[in-house]
């Protein structure tokens, strides 16, 4: 008899760690059967969030969809883009478009539902189901499509053959960018389990080949101010012919006439050891067709040394980087 008490004390003393080595496990299972019995994967995505608080857990939630979406929309998008402009022959303009996908698909989400929180008692967390329902999603991702397909087709239909180059140019870009948020949405509606239809108004082909034809003969010219060094020129050329623009040697063969005056200045600062300086550069960027001023910026970098020619000659070199790096984001993406 007491060696059957024995026995029945080490089972339930087993049972109890085997619970142990479990926590949670019947609170998982409850919500489990939650999930799949209030929000079926047919007609919902789903996501869980875990945090020490509930206001952590939900945030979690959120971040754990929207990492779903950003990372299939982004390769789904990605690949796309890649068919189209590649067979354009134009790597720079996927690349643009890539460095473009990029912060479209990192948009937060729209229509996502806390469904449900709850606390594991035995773990000390917080846990957060969101849902999204797919043909609620659906339904406004698709509205957003067809909208974006009405504004397309109408900006190609505005375009003026009587344009400048530079000037179509620009337009064909933020078409462009239109369409690339388009494929966006097409590709979280793809993401939902739906197919969505090519517009049969405009090709997308057309787009990235035209932009292609008018960069490829797009020539630049850049023109300095008597205080502006050679050297500091010299900076913002090699940064543009990298991109794929002709640089010009006379203005009257360019398309584009960039003006640049960089100024500079001693800084009176309370330190007797160093000697520092201000360099300045105006840029202004006209269409030569025209005249007409397309964009203008300022840029400013300060240097010190030892002597304040040493400091000055690094502050130009600096400023001139600096406003290489503008005019390459300008044409790169003109909005």
């Amino acid at each position: 008899m007491r060696c059957i008490l024995h026995i029945l004390l080490a089972m339930f003393f087993l049972s109890a760690c085997a619970e142990k080595l479990v926590p949670g496990k019947s609170a998982h299972l409850s919500s489990k059967k939650f999930i799949s019995t209030e929000y079926p994967q047919s007609d919902y995505m789903t996501a869980t969030g875990i945090g020490k608080t509930e206001i952590e857990a939900r945030r979690q939630a959120k971040v754990e969809m929207s990492n779903i979406f950003e990372s299939k929309v982004f390769s789904s998008t990605i690949n796309r883009v890649m068919s189209v402009a590649d067979g354009s022959g134009n790597e720079l303009i996927s690349h643009d478009a890539e460095q473009k996908i990029r912060v479209i698909s990192a948009v937060d989400l729209k229509g996502l539902e806390i469904a449900k929180t709850w606390k594991d008692e035995e773990e000390g967390l917080y846990f957060a189901l969101v849902v999204l329902e797919r043909e609620k999603a659906r339904k406004q991702w698709q509205h957003e499509v067809d909208a974006i397909d009405s504004e397309l087709e109408a900006k190609l239909k505005s375009l003026d053959s009587t344009q400048s180059d530079f000037t179509k140019f620009q337009h064909l870009k933020k078409i462009r960018n239109l369409w690339l948020k388009r494929e966006v949405f097409v590709s979280r509606i793809q993401v939902l389990g739906f197919k969505v239809l090519e517009s049969k108004s405009y090709d997308a082909d057309i787009i990235f080949d035209k932009i292609n034809q008018i960069k490829s003969g797009l020539t630049v010219f850049i023109s300095r101010s008597e205080e502006t060094s050679r050297e500091s020129i010299g900076v913002i050329s090699d940064k543009l012919t990298a991109d794929g623009y002709i640089i010009e040697k006379t203005p009257a063969a360019a398309d584009i006439i960039i003006r640049i005056s960089i100024k500079t200045k001693a800084l009176d600062i309370d330190n007797p050891n160093w000697k520092f300086a201000r360099a300045t550069a105006l840029v202004v960027i006209t269409d030569n067709e025209t005249g007409k001023i397309l964009g203008e910026f300022t840029e400013s970098k300060r240097s010190s040394h030892l002597t304040f020619s040493e400091a000055e000659r690094r502050a130009i070199a600096k400023v001139a980087s600096a406003a290489a790096g503008r005019l390459a984001v300008y044409f790169a993406d003109s909005e």
